[in-house]
């Protein structure tokens, strides 16, 4: 059983830190971030204003769209797609401007 429990994510991009009720939690991939905050949209949440989800959504679409911009597109032609999402893949396809000017996508 052993060789099935080993650690997956590197230290580097898991880390410990608190969430927004106060408590104890583990920051997530980027990537995995993003997928997230594309499933549920920008709308106000019980812990965060919309203008924060804004903030942190431009600041986790700039860093995925820096490493793999393929991806980042992807994810908001899938979230449009398969999850139905309306605003948050529109402010999304605009902050992907600079990233994808210029390139084939």
């Amino acid at each position: 059983m052993a060789r099935y429990n080993t650690k997956r994510e590197s230290k580097s991009e898991v880390q410990v830190t608190t969430t927004l009720q106060g408590g104890t939690g583990y920051t997530q991939k980027s990537e995995r971030e993003l997928v997230g905050l594309l499933a549920t949209g920008l709308s106000n949440t019980y812990y965060e204003k919309e203008t924060e989800r804004e903030v942190r959504f431009k600041d986790v679409l700039k860093k995925v769209a820096q490493k793999n911009s393929l991806f980042a597109a992807k994810a908001l032609v899938y979230a449009r797609t398969v999850f139905g999402q309306r605003s948050v893949t529109h402010y999304g396809a605009v902050e992907m401007i600079p990233f994808l000017s210029g390139t084939e996508l």
